[in-house]
């Protein structure tokens, strides 16, 4: 009530203020007419005359008076928008107060309205219900995936969290209108400063003014001036009188006003310092429950870990044993599938067993891989995970293998055509492209040669265009003999036959030897000698050392019947320079 009555008092004094301003603007159009008037007779008259210098005395009093009243009619109207402003921010002060109060019942009503309604829920609850058999549970919840159930616990948790949360924010709305109402407050003691200021200029304008009227009454008196000239000359030095008594007593009351609400704004910060403290402990107290919910939802809390256990513990183990199944099926299946893709070796049992083994471990690497992400993916939608983002993140990660990997794919895919062809195996001796060499490894992903001079050469699958290989099935040792022209060919083709024939039957060499020898005859006429061409089928292995033992043999057989193996001979005439 007090606050209302301050804002009817405050509204009364700004209508004064206004009653005064038109007051003095009254005053100052009839005291700008006689100085206008005045002014009008000064030019009139001659400016060195003595009437002259008696209307400017005259005149000059009237313009310090106007100045006066035009001073104090400004006051007047500062003063009442000053009282305006404030009369404004008390009623802002007023309305937040109601807001407040307002909020307050109607917290205090919510609550008695809940409790309320708790004891009327309490007292017509009837006696709990024996709990149903499962069997009355419907079919549907029972063929659904099982949706994890709330525990007492966990509702209690987040109802707790809602009511905290709720208090803290009522703790902070309450933070903020005390932080308004300081604001509010702090501008109403500025306003009232402002108002005293000028309340107190105002009074100086007006003992200055009461001065002169003063001054200006016992000049009428001592001049003899009429009665009604004197009566309105006192009642302008009464009013100016009571306006100074007023200004006074607006000064103390206002100094009063002023005191009181420095009192009041240092009871509010007292009190938005304590607001601010709760609302710091209703926040720590949300935090506080809102982790205790989080605990009880948490997958890691007990009661979570044991229910998930329970109800998706069985069709994961389900699930594991039959991926631990479908290894065992891939291993067999890859075996089957790899015996049914590689063809009979033309080298034996053993090479295709290892075109077999190495194909289906390079299937069963394959499959592994795909069992092992199809059953994670799976196990993890088992376990209640989105997958989605999974399949997401798994299809970006694919979609940039795809392109990096592009000469990697190309490699096994190679490979594994090269070891389903049976182009070659370990250790055959190949030509790869400019490399020749022994093979050393072959893999999906690589060849490895190593060549006469032990140089070691890893070639990509990928890269490989061409292959020469001289161990493939069989090999065939060509022999190019070269005898002098006055030899006898044909004993020299039989000879050559006798050898390849004696060596055939041989216990160390004849074994590697899987065909008659082929005499292909006379092949061409060197410069210095007959090229007699005949051929030898071996073993793949086998060319180099059978070429070899031949080729000694041959040596020594002509060295006993004197066959000559030419030497190549070059010879060179010089004729001497002419002299001349």
């Amino acid at each position: 009530e007090s606050e209302r009555e301050r804002q009817a008092q405050l509204e009364g004094e700004q209508q004064a203020k206004k009653t005064e301003f038109n007051e003095l603007t009254e005053e100052l159009k009839d005291l700008g007419a006689r100085l206008a008037a005045e002014k009008k007779r000064l030019e009139a008259i001659e400016a060195d005359s003595e009437e002259a210098a008696e209307l400017r005395n005259q005149i000059e009093p009237l313009e310090q008076e106007y100045a006066l009243v035009m001073q104090h009619a400004d006051l007047a109207l500062r003063a009442g928008r000053i009282l305006g402003e404030q009369t404004r921010r008390l009623k802002q002060k007023i309305a937040q107060d109601s807001q407040v109060l307002e909020r307050l019942r109607g917290t205090e009503s919510a609550e008695a309205r809940a409790d309320a309604g708790d004891e009327a829920a309490a007292a017509e609850q009837p006696e709990a219900a024996p709990p149903a058999p499962a069997e009355q549970a419907p079919q549907s919840q029972a063929a659904s995936s099982p949706e994890r159930q709330e525990t007492a616990e966990q509702i209690e948790a987040r109802r707790e969290v809602e009511q905290k949360v709720a208090e803290a924010k009522r703790a902070e709305q309450a933070v903020v209108e005390y932080v308004e109402r300081k604001q509010t407050l702090q501008e109403q003691i500025a306003l009232a400063k402002q108002l005293i200021d000028t309340d107190e200029q105002s009074q100086d304008n007006a003992f200055e003014l009461l001065h002169r009227r003063e001054a200006g009454l016992e000049a009428q008196i001592q001049a003899g001036a009429k009665a009604a000239e004197l009566q309105a000359s006192q009642r302008e030095v009464r009013k100016l009188q009571g306006t100074i008594e007023k200004l006074n007593e607006g000064i103390e009351s206002r100094t009063e006003r002023l005191s009181e609400l420095h009192e009041q704004l240092h009871t509010l910060t007292e009190e938005q310092l304590l607001v601010v403290q709760g609302a710091r402990l209703k926040r720590e107290e949300a935090e506080a429950a809102r982790r205790r919910s989080a605990w009880f939802e948490s997958p890691l809390h007990p009661h979570n870990i044991t229910h998930w256990a329970v109800t998706r513990g069985p069709s994961i183990l389900v699930m594991l044993a039959t991926i631990v199944g479908l290894f065992a099926t891939a291993r067999i299946a890859t075996s089957l599938l790899a015996r049914m893709l590689v063809r009979p070796a033309q080298r034996g049992d053993a090479a295709r067993a290892k075109r077999v083994e190495t194909i289906a471990v390079s299937f069963g690497g394959a499959a592994r891989i795909i069992i092992v992400m199809v059953g994670a993916l799976l196990l993890l939608e088992e376990a209640g995970v989105d997958i989605r983002t999974v399949l997401g993140g798994a299809a970006v990660l694919g979609l940039a293998l795809a392109f990096g990997a592009q000469n990697l794919m190309r490699d096994y895919f190679s490979g594994f055509m090269i070891l389903l062809e049976d182009q070659y195996e370990l250790g055959d001796l190949v030509t790869i492209g400019e490399v020749t060499g022994i093979v050393e490894r072959a893999n999906m992903r690589t060849t490895v040669l190593r060549d006469l001079e032990g140089r070691t050469h890893f070639i990509p699958n990928g890269q490989i265009t061409r292959v020469t290989n001289r161990s493939y099935g069989w090999a065939r040792a060509v022999f190019e003999i070269s005898v002098a022209f006055h030899e006898d060919v044909d004993r020299v083709m039989v000879l050559l036959m006798e050898l390849a024939r004696e060596m055939r039957k041989d216990e160390n060499y004849g074994p590697d030897i899987i065909d008659e020898p082929l005499m292909l005859g006379v092949d061409d006429f060197g410069d210095a000698a007959v090229v007699i061409k005949f051929m030898m089928k071996t073993k793949p292995d086998k060319m180099f050392p059978v070429r070899r033992e031949m080729l000694r043999r041959i040596k020594n057989r002509f060295e006993q019947e004197g066959i000559e193996i030419p030497i190549p001979k070059r010879m060179i005439v010089q004729q001497p320079a002419n002299d001349t």
